[in-house]
């Protein structure tokens, strides 16, 4: 024990460090561009951290990832700054303790599927991968150790730039491959969401956005990595980008996060259970459904409530959401998501009959008939017409001028 902490060598670090923020104390230091819009995205990492801890019906197990996520984002930006002040410092000590942080940077891929999967799908206890998908991070906490203990005997400029080139391009593939895995999950979220909302929710929209972000700032980091490693490049577009990136990443979760605490999770189906039996219900009781069906849709106009969904729909009627959906796609041959979204449509285009868009916007309508979004609204109006609403309307108004 007392050859490994001689080789460590702690106290050397720390009296480097002391002796250098010392001398900081007593110079003047100015900030880049870059460095200002460090120390601003840092406060706002900050904020969100915080506000995600108090946000009243929040997905409380889901945030608790993102808030994780944020921290590593945060202490990446704020080690770039300290980095970019501590040159000071012997090159040796920052050659030797400075690779000990991007263990982080292996933790982030599976944190941020881990967040999105808690964020969409409904778990009986918060989700959590198995320790395998953590063994990268392991493995290089274990091989820094070596690094740290024989520094001396295997440093050399061929050794740090293999090193570095490594670990960079094992970080950036652990991640891509987490995103990959993350865009799959949304896919089947998505299928799923179909056949159990009559709207669309913001979410998807959200995580896509966030997972192209990421995706773009590995891109960037990959092209930095090549430019350096084989083209001698030394400039710092690329990382600006990257600082850039990480500050629009922090704006869409903020405002998402507080425009949208809550959601419709989904439990997670790899297949359609609606097909799983081609003679769930028989000739009589697919009747009984059917009628069932026609008067709540028809009678009531149970589809102008914006946020219906297949399991209320299902209680409603008195049946179970499996005999509901098997229906719908084996009968209607259409998901819950279209079923009644057409519905919508149907009523919009005898509102449209009536010339009541004459008197009041499409929207107005629109929302009328249940529709939530203006998104869900069109794409459902051109899948019933083959035209958008506007086309529609000035069509009927022509046919209307030559009867």
């Amino acid at each position: 024990m007392d050859l490994l902490l001689q080789k460590i060598n702690f106290s050397h670090l720390f009296t480097s460090l002391r002796k250098f923020f010392q001398n900081q104390s007593n110079s003047r230091m100015t900030l880049s561009v870059s460095d200002i819009l460090s120390v601003v995205m840092i406060s706002q990492f900050l904020f969100l951290i915080f506000a995600l801890g108090v946000l009243p019906n929040a997905n409380v197990s889901a945030n608790r990832i993102l808030q994780l996520v944020l921290a590593i984002f945060c202490f990446f930006l704020f080690e770039k700054l300290l980095i970019a002040y501590v040159v000071r410092i012997e090159k040796t000590l920052i050659l030797r303790y400075g690779f000990i942080s991007n263990i982080l940077f292996y933790l982030l891929g599976p944190l941020v599927y881990i967040y999105i999967r808690r964020l969409i799908i409904r778990d009986n206890s918060p989700y959590f991968l198995s320790y395998v998908h953590f063994l990268p991070a392991l493995i290089y906490a274990l091989y820094i150790l070596v690094h740290i203990l024989f520094y001396e005997e295997i440093i050399s400029e061929t050794y740090l730039d293999i090193f570095g080139f490594t670990w960079q391009i094992t970080c950036i593939s652990s991640i891509v491959i987490y995103i990959f895995q993350s865009n799959k999950l949304l896919e089947s979220f998505s299928r799923n969401q179909k056949h159990n909302l009559s709207f669309d929710q913001m979410v998807i929209k959200y995580v896509k956005i966030m997972l192209l972000i990421i995706t773009a700032i590995m891109g960037c980091w990959l092209c930095h990595l090549l430019a350096t490693s084989f083209y001698d490049y030394t400039g710092f577009g690329i990382l600006f980008l990257m600082w850039v990136l990480y500050g629009i990443l922090a704006y869409i979760i903020t405002f998402y996060s507080l425009k949208y605490p809550q959601i419709f999770r989904l439990t997670l189906e790899e297949t359609d259970p609606s097909k799983k039996s081609k003679n769930r219900l028989n000739e009589d009781e697919v009747t009984q459904l059917k009628a069932r069906i026609n008067s709540y849709i028809h009678g009531e106009k149970a589809y102008r409530r914006p946020e219906l969904s297949l399991s209320v729909m299902a209680k409603e009627i008195d049946t179970s959401s499996n005999n509901l959906s098997w229906l719908l796609n084996n009968i209607y041959h259409q998901s819950f998501y279209d079923f009644i979204n057409l519905c919508r449509v149907d009523d919009f285009l005898e509102r449209i009959k009536r010339n009541e868009h004459k008197g009041f916007t499409l929207m107005s309508i629109a929302e009328e008939v249940g529709f939530k979004s203006k998104s869900t609204f069109y794409k459902a109006f051109k899948q019933k017409t083959n035209q958008t609403p506007s086309q529609y309307i000035k069509e009927l108004d022509v046919n209307d001028s030559l009867a």
